[in-house]
């Protein structure tokens, strides 16, 4: 098989395009993107999970090609050896050495680094402080919560909705 570059402009130009050509009328044109962007989020998905399963058959059955051969590309990433450091100059690890807040949270639990940072800090804390909805669940009878419950309205991206019709 010979291998022929995939060039995105030139199949969607020449294949695609041909039977979903692009709308004039910009409203139209922007649904149309749309509708496009979420079927290639999807085709996406679905080619990477055939990759992943084909790969994995590859390997998994000991197959072999004459053409072909697997390789694992690798990314290098530079880390500090704490255990070195720690033995070797432990004056100068004991300055720099930290957690990572989510790894704190883990170990201490979110209600001990709250009690932490608002003993530290309580004016501070104020600006930061949040109660979950499941938790809320658990303190206050079903009746009792829409009291304590608003609905932020976030803006998404906007998207053409034809005259008549909403969402």
């Amino acid at each position: 098989m010979t291998k022929v570059p995939i060039n995105p402009g030139i199949l969607f130009a020449e294949k695609i395009g041909i039977f979903y050509p692009e709308p004039c009328d910009p409203f139209e044109n922007a649904i149309w993107a749309a509708e496009f962007a979420e079927v290639f989020r999807q085709l996406a998905e679905r080619f990477e999970e055939q990759h992943a399963a084909v790969i994995d058959r590859i390997c998994i059955e000991g197959l072999t090609s004459v053409h072909y051969t697997i390789e694992t590309p690798y990314t290098f990433t530079r880390m500090v050896d704490t255990g070195k450091l720690r033995r070797d100059l432990p004056e100068v690890f004991e300055k720099i050495v930290f957690i990572r807040s989510c790894d704190a949270e883990k170990i201490l639990g979110r209600r001990h680094l709250y009690d932490l940072a608002k003993a530290a800090s309580p004016d501070r804390v104020i600006a930061f402080e949040q109660v979950n909805l499941g938790d809320l669940r658990q303190v206050l009878a079903e009746g009792e919560i829409p009291a304590y419950i608003s609905v932020v309205k976030k803006p998404q991206l906007p998207m053409i909705v034809p005259l008549g019709e909403t969402r």
